[in-house]
């Protein structure tokens, strides 16, 4: 299609692609003076008007013809050339994954590049990128690093203006056809249901029950960052399994196979980045997704720092995310609550996405401050012991004004609250996020039926397909179509929850999933158990989902329960 015969406004947005072109046939000329074999990388920085650096990464072949291309986002970067810098890092990051070591490094910040070729020692907070790019050209003789004028660098900075929009994304050219703006490692979270992550609940059993009946995502059970990272990582071949066990101890900790290799994701419990990614990295190989959770008001949760804890620091926020990101190839999101107000909401909302998280998922409740306090509280043991409870109660009657009884009464109320509770969760807060950001927002909160998972969708807003600019890829060399996937041809853009997440109407009934609508709960408690034996699942995981299952239909009294109790193996339970 020649570009007179473009409609007026489809020309209009031309601006970026002309400016585009001139850069890589610039870049093209000085392509055909490099080594044969030897790519070349165009490195530029730009500064956001929020304060953050985005980095625009170009690689290419000799002839000129794309190789890939890549976007990244720094946050608390000081001046420019700090921010240039971290572009070059970026830059040796990105070709040290991809395995290519004969590369020409060019950037149009003539003090970075002169940093790199000098001798001296650069004592500024950026000289160990300096330094670092001399170890990489030491090893790699066939490398080099060269400055060029901004007009030859062009489509470099194009993209990293346009990273605000595609964060910490790459997509490269594999055998002449073009693949996205994708990680390495994909899920899309776009119209999808998903089983919640539920605590001594989501073991292996349950997810692929979830699973048979249509959960297209299945979260595990939250599992803390210290548990993990004591684990060896074991081949049950008698199951077929993949099993984590606990050193000492012997346990099973995390098991996962292959039938939901592509579907499970693994929640973590932490709050720090270094155990987070350590934690992370011993099952990215064998889990679709890695979630943090940033949501859970348990105690041990917020004792430690973790879950609900963490919506009150953004900058740990931050830099869990942000290092969980950099150095896994698989996708990252986070579950959180709603805060006190819609606006804090959306502001934490916005910090996390800053971070390249794939997708936000949002209950539609919050935890309250006197709640938090009430429940460290509840932490002391001897709360929780039912013979120190009698005592508490025996002092209430006694002395009926000592504020025992109001204490007592007090805890007992705020941790049912929390567990299950009593209002309504708040779409509309839900909605309010998903209409702030660009990135896919998963809804949780009161889906106890099929039919619950649109309506909380149509109570979140709309979903549409806003064009960004729409010039055809044939109006364009095909050198540049590469980097048009960011910007050409339309974008999804969600504004509304772009899906849902079930919980408890999943734990009572797992077929809640299916269109075609639920099946009786004893069939579905049958099954449960035949999967519970089938994976050889923990006694204790079995006889808590039971029981959650079975107080939702019936009494704990009957006989069939008092059985389940006493029972020693799933086998018993049978």
């Amino acid at each position: 299609m020649c570009r007179k015969n473009c409609p007026k406004q489809e020309r209009s947005h031309n601006v970026l692609q002309n400016l585009l072109i001139l850069g890589l046939d610039q870049m093209r000329l000085a392509h055909l003076f490099c080594c044969p074999g030897t790519l070349k990388i165009n490195v530029d920085a730009h500064l956001s008007s929020d304060g953050h650096w985005s980095t625009g990464l170009v690689l290419r072949r000799p002839d000129g013809s794309a190789v890939g291309a890549a976007t990244r986002v720094h946050n608390g970067v000081a001046d420019a050339a700090t921010g240039e810098a971290m572009g070059l890092n970026d830059a040796m990051d990105w070709v040290e994954k991809l395995g290519e070591h004969k590369v020409i490094f060019e950037l149009d910040s003539q003090i970075i590049v002169k940093a790199v070729k000098e001798k001296a020692m650069i004592r500024k907070g950026w000289g160990c990128v300096t330094r670092r790019c001399k170890r990489f050209l030491e090893v790699n003789p066939e490398a080099n690093i060269r400055w060029v004028p901004r007009a030859a660098n062009k489509a470099a900075h194009e993209l990293a203006k346009w990273a605000d929009h595609e964060p910490n994304r790459e997509c490269q050219r594999v055998r002449g056809v073009v693949k996205g703006f994708i990680n390495p490692r994909k899920m899309d979270y776009h119209n999808k249901l998903i089983l919640a992550p539920m605590v001594r609940v989501g073991t292996l059993p349950l997810r692929l029950l979830a699973a048979e009946y249509g959960a297209d995502i299945t979260y595990g059970e939250e599992i803390v960052d210290h548990k993990i990272v004591k684990c060896d990582r074991r081949i049950n071949e008698l199951l077929g399994s993949t099993d984590f066990v606990e050193k000492g101890t012997e346990s099973v900790v995390f098991r996962t196979c292959d039938q939901e290799k592509d579907k499970v994701v693994f929640q973590i419990g932490t709050s720090d980045a270094v155990r987070a990614l350590t934690a992370a990295q011993l099952v990215c190989n064998d889990v679709a997704a890695i979630d943090i959770n940033m949501g859970c008001p348990k105690p041990f949760s917020l004792s430690g720092g973790m879950g609900a804890a963490l919506l009150s620091k953004p900058e740990l926020i931050s830099d869990i995310l942000t290092t969980l990101r950099r150095n896994l190839t698989l996708p990252v999101t986070c579950k959180i609550r709603l805060l006190k107000s819609p606006h804090d909401t959306v502001e934490l909302a916005r910090r996390i996405e800053k971070t390249g998280v794939h997708a936000i998922a949002v209950h539609g409740s919050q935890v309250e401050p006197l709640q938090l306090e009430l429940m460290a509280m509840e932490e002391k043991k001897f709360l929780l012991s039912l013979e120190n409870r009698q005592i508490l109660e025996t002092l209430a009657r006694i002395c009926p004004h000592s504020g025992w009884i109001n204490f007592l009464t007090s805890t007992t109320r705020t941790r049912h609250v929390l567990d299950r509770p009593r209002d309504p969760a708040k779409w509309s807060g839900i909605a309010d996020v998903a209409s702030a950001l660009s990135i896919p927002v998963i809804a949780n909160g009161d889906v106890f039926e099929y039919d619950d998972f649109q309506r909380i969708k149509s109570a979140t807003g709309m979903f549409g397909h806003i064009p960004r600019l729409s010039l055809p890829n044939s109006c364009l060399g095909s050198s540049l179509q590469i980097l048009l996937v960011l910007w050409g041809g339309g974008c999804q853009h969600y504004v509304c929850a772009s899906s849902v997440m079930a919980a408890r109407g999943a734990l009572w009934n797992p077929s809640i999933f299916s269109p075609e609508g639920k099946v009786s709960y004893e069939i579905m408690e049958k099954e449960y158990i035949r999967k519970c034996i089938l994976w050889d699942n923990d006694i204790r995981s079995t006889k808590h989902t039971l029981r959650d299952m079975k107080s939702h239909y019936t009494s704990l009294e009957v006989p069939f329960w008092r059985a389940v109790v006493k029972a020693e193996s799933t086998a018993d339970v049978a």
